[in-house]
């Protein structure tokens, strides 16, 4: 099994959020991601809130400067919106078994709770996650969430769909230890951004 830690040049995640009078947000994160492709060579992603409220989240591994100008064209097609966030990464803890993997926690995600829906994307590293998640919500493991982010979305999104979002980042945040930035989409057409208090990220 390889582990995530090798001697290749790495930096950290980025991430962005965009927004913009037309609904061309895809192409401006897409731009911004260029700027930041030194600090995630592992995988991309770009999500927006679409003119009919859902969200759209495309993903991809490698490079974004590498993305393919003709799968470029079809995400700025099929991601129109004002409002969007953006993510390129490498791993910081855990295993790499393969591309399988990479992929599947590829951001930006998105999570629902009670028909309320957050998207994220986190660059950071919280050493407590585990033991927040269990004092919300009595649980000592989340089925399918292999990183910060899974956990992180999870238990924002249930707070959010209970209270508002500026609460849910209060009561969620205020737990947390660690070196954290985050930023995100609601579905009633909010752009935020947090960071760790120390500002560490």
């Amino acid at each position: 099994m390889k582990s995530r830690v090798s001697s290749a040049p790495r930096e950290s995640c980025g991430v962005v959020g965009v927004k913009c009078p037309r609904e061309d947000a895809a192409s401006r994160i897409y731009w911004a991601l260029l700027t930041l492709n030194h600090r995630g060579h592992e995988s991309y992603g770009i999500a927006v809130l679409k003119p009919d409220g859902s969200m759209l989240v495309e993903r991809g591994l490698g490079l974004v400067s590498d993305l393919a100008i003709e799968k470029l064209n079809g995400w700025k097609k099929s991601l129109k919106g004002k409002l969007g966030i953006g993510h390129v990464r490498y791993a910081t803890s855990g295993q790499l078994s393969g591309k399988v993997d990479l992929l599947a926690d590829a951001q930006p995600t998105i999570g629902e709770h009670l028909g309320k829906r957050l998207c994220i994307a986190f660059n950071g590293n919280i050493t407590n996650l585990l033991q927040v998640l269990r004092e919300f919500t009595g649980e000592t493991a989340l089925q399918g969430g292999r990183s910060d982010i899974h956990v992180l979305l999870h238990l924002l999104v249930r707070e959010y769909a209970e209270s508002s979002l500026v609460d849910a980042l209060k009561l969620v945040c205020e737990k947390l230890d660690g070196a954290y930035a985050i930023t995100g989409l609601t579905d009633d057409g909010e752009l935020f951004a947090f960071k760790d208090p120390h500002g560490i990220r």
